[in-house]
């Protein structure tokens, strides 16, 4: 993503908060006309006067422009009001809502990927890409499609990457049951699984070629989901890719370049569909303003009549400014009690954070991140929203009252019946719960359990850090390295892979 994006993703989101304000302006510009007019005197000297004499006498000659002490007061000012308005550009996020959408990968499996045009390959530096991707989105849903004649989902909405991982090391080419590019079927599969989030989602489309043909469909999917397009080739090999600006298109790098630049373009998507969607609050940057109009304002205090007369309206524009804090301080000029809490908790000062904090979310997130989870829970319990409701029974579990966190999370699912995020804790709950209890059980009856018949024992003390021999009864497989246990893996999967696909492929045909 370009700094022209990133400025263009900028004005196009910037508004005021509260635009009322900004009708103060014109009278602002009245009152500093009026006092100049007042002040202005023409100087007529007698003939008799030298020269220099007149112009030493003279203030305010048209040939030299001074700064005066109103005109700092009137631009100080009126940097006050666009404070008071409220300007903004992004958003300040849910602290339970992920800061990362849910993203599909969609892979094309051409055999053109296996062209060496970059070093090793493309479909190497491609599987990389795909890895480095998914191991930065820590916390954040991600699935895979792969497609070439058909299309076919290889992995669902998942937050651990291991999951991924294990898949991705194994596309290739290959495993595809017919050559071609069915990319509308992709497109297609990757919308109907963001379908199912609540949360606004992206595709990133991993591809080395596009012809004019699927261009045009990149263009129509893409005016209902946000898409970028990742392309792994040289452009001395291939045709340039021409889009719609709405539709990034990055170019592979050997750093961490094209990474970053398409991780900024769906974090961008994310902040649009929110806004739109009205589930998050727009940040307020009008105390970044505050600092300059002061400086301002500090100016006006030389001797004369200047300060007298702004003083009045200074005082009411900053009396009268929306959300004044009210703790003692003197951030509390220039910040809200919200804005110096996030400030706090930006800087791990968790215990700060939750005396500072007037929003009751807030406060009780950072009592959690303190560790004080029954007060997070107390807090969490008073409020109505679902997310209010998952947070209290996650607090509860932490500080393990399972019993509890299972009764919270059940209440979440009350009143939104749907939130995945609700039903995963709630099973994980009751199953924490059935766990412990059957551990009391069998501490009280002395029974221990022992190893399966079935399990895997490593008994290698004696020599620690050397390869383990890991031997499969049931297949005669013999394993002598981790990297010969993980391409057997490898091997299983892709195997597995081709024989879905094909199978998949013949349902598709009938």
């Amino acid at each position: 993503m370009s700094l022209s994006d990133h400025l263009t993703y900028i004005f196009s989101s910037f508004h005021f908060l509260r635009p009322l304000w900004l009708l103060a302006l014109p009278f602002i510009a009245l009152l500093w006309y009026l006092v100049c007019r007042r002040n202005v005197r023409e100087f007529r000297a007698p003939d008799q006067m030298a020269p220099h004499l007149v112009e030493a006498l003279t203030v305010g000659t048209r040939g030299k422009a001074k700064w005066r002490p109103i005109d700092f007061a009137g631009l100080g000012l009126c940097f006050l009001c666009l404070a008071a308005a409220g300007p903004t550009w992004s958003l300040m996020q849910n602290p339970l809502l992920r800061d990362k959408a849910p993203l599909v990968m969609v892979v094309r499996m051409a055999n053109s990927l296996n062209r060496t045009d970059l070093a090793p390959s493309r479909l190497q530096r491609l599987l990389q890409k795909t890895e480095d991707l998914s191991a930065n989105r820590l916390g954040a849903k991600t699935a895979l499609v792969v497609y070439a004649g058909t299309a076919h989902q290889v992995a669902p909405l998942t937050e651990d990457p291991r999951i991924l991982k294990s898949f991705l090391q194994s596309l290739s080419p290959e495993i595809m049951p017919r050559e071609g590019s069915d990319i509308e079927a992709a497109l297609d599969m990757a919308q109907a699984v963001l379908a199912k989030e609540k949360t606004a989602g992206s595709i990133i489309l991993f591809v080395d070629e596009l012809s004019l043909t699927e261009q045009a469909v990149v263009a129509q999917s893409a005016a209902e989901q946000s898409i970028v397009v990742w392309q792994f080739a040289t452009l001395s090999q291939v045709d340039v890719i021409d889009l719609p600006r709405s539709v990034p298109v990055v170019q592979v790098t050997a750093t961490d370049h094209d990474l970053n630049a398409v991780t900024s373009a769906v974090k961008i998507a994310f902040n649009q569909a929110l806004a739109s969607s009205g589930q998050e609050n727009w940040k307020d940057q009008g105390p970044l303003l505050a600092i300059p109009a002061m400086i301002l304002l500090l100016l006006t205090f030389r001797r004369g009549w200047t300060t007298r007369f702004f003083v009045v309206p200074v005082l009411l524009v900053m009396l009268m400014a929306p959300d004044a804090a009210h703790a003692e301080g003197w951030k509390d000029w220039f910040l809200t009690p919200d804005q110096q809490g996030a400030i706090a908790f930006k800087n791990k000062e968790y215990d700060q954070a939750a005396k500072t904090f007037n929003d009751p979310m807030w406060r009780a997130l950072s009592l959690s991140r303190l560790g004080k989870y029954t007060q997070a829970a107390e807090v969490y319990s008073g409020l109505p929203s679902t997310n209010a409701a998952v947070g209290e029974g996650i607090a509860l579990l932490k500080s393990r009252q399972y019993r509890p966190a299972i009764t919270a999370f059940a209440k979440a699912l009350e009143r939104e019946p749907d939130n995945a995020v609700a039903m995963h804790n709630l099973a994980l709950a009751k199953a924490i719960l059935e766990f412990v209890e059957n551990a009391r059980v069998a501490a009280d009856t002395g029974e221990h359990t022992g190893v399966g018949a079935d399990a895997t024992v490593f008994d290698n003390k004696k020599a620690l850090g050397s390869d383990t021999q890991i031997q499969n009864e049931q297949d005669g497989l013999h394993v002598n390295s981790v990297d010969q246990w993980m391409r057997t893996i490898q091997t299983n999967t892709a195997d597995f892979l081709r024989n879905r696909f094909a199978q998949e492929a013949t349902e598709q045909r009938q």
